[in-house]
């Protein structure tokens, strides 16, 4: 780890958001959805964000992210409007429930307490730096619920 704090955190953070990222990937593999698949349900689910902007960014055509829309329509996870159907808005919610359980692990060892101690005295840097990222993003950052635009260091 880095001596310098700022550094240390955000190696911290880094390795938690791996971490979580790795268990969602599982989650997906898990569900036999794969790269495209994902992005075209996260859409279809109404997170904010939309094919004009997650499409280009990740690098996905046209006849691939219709491909992948029509692999989930033929699972019944989209209606023929694409359009999510509660079959895919429960297979999504499988999906997070079981990232989220990958991902409690750090967080039970550090405990219920400090984990709360620990967000409260993240947020106000959370909230900045959410401030300064595009809503929707790519990355699927939240609005921030304030309108705080204290710098970002």
């Amino acid at each position: 780890m880095p001596d310098d704090p700022v550094a240390r955190l955000w190696q911290a953070t880094t390795v938690l958001r791996e971490h979580r990222g790795d268990g969602h990937i599982g989650a997906l593999v898990a569900a036999g959805v794969d790269g495209c698949e994902a992005l075209v349900l996260r859409v279809a689910i109404g997170t904010g964000s939309s094919r004009e902007q997650i499409q280009p960014a990740r690098g996905w055509t046209d006849d691939e992210w219709d491909a992948a829309a029509e692999r989930l329509a033929s699972r019944g996870w989209l209606d023929p409007a694409g359009e999510i159907t509660p079959a895919g808005q429960a297979a999504h919610q499988a999906i997070e429930d079981a990232t989220d359980v990958a991902a409690a692990r750090p967080w039970a060892r550090l405990g219920q307490e400090r984990t709360a101690e620990l967000a409260r005295l993240l947020a106000p840097t959370a909230l900045a730096c959410a401030a300064l990222l595009p809503f929707p993003n790519p990355v699927g950052v939240p609005r921030p619920v304030t309108h705080s635009h204290v710098a970002c260091r």
